[in-house]
């Protein structure tokens, strides 16, 4: 599921998550965003920078990626390559 948190009592109060449960409720992926978009969300995003998440299903390999991140190429070609 995609997350925006809110977080008033933080400077930074804007979490932008990603995170994925196995079908046992358990916490596969907790993914950051790490790169805001230019703008006023750089004043207001919490970024941690913890990589790409991948995770191997029944269904095939999940892998998170935040759609901005289409603008950085290098990112773009670490996550084809992954």
């Amino acid at each position: 599921m995609g997350l925006a948190v809110i977080a008033p009592s933080n400077s930074k109060f804007l979490e932008n998550k990603f995170v994925l449960f196995d079908n046992t409720g358990a916490k596969v992926i907790d993914y950051w965003k790490g790169i805001s978009v230019p703008g006023a969300e750089i004043s207001i995003s919490n970024n941690k920078t913890n990589g790409i998440s991948k995770i191997e299903t029944e269904y095939g390999t999940i892998i998170q990626k935040v759609f901005f991140y289409h603008l950085t190429p290098k990112l773009t070609e670490k996550i084809l390559t992954y």
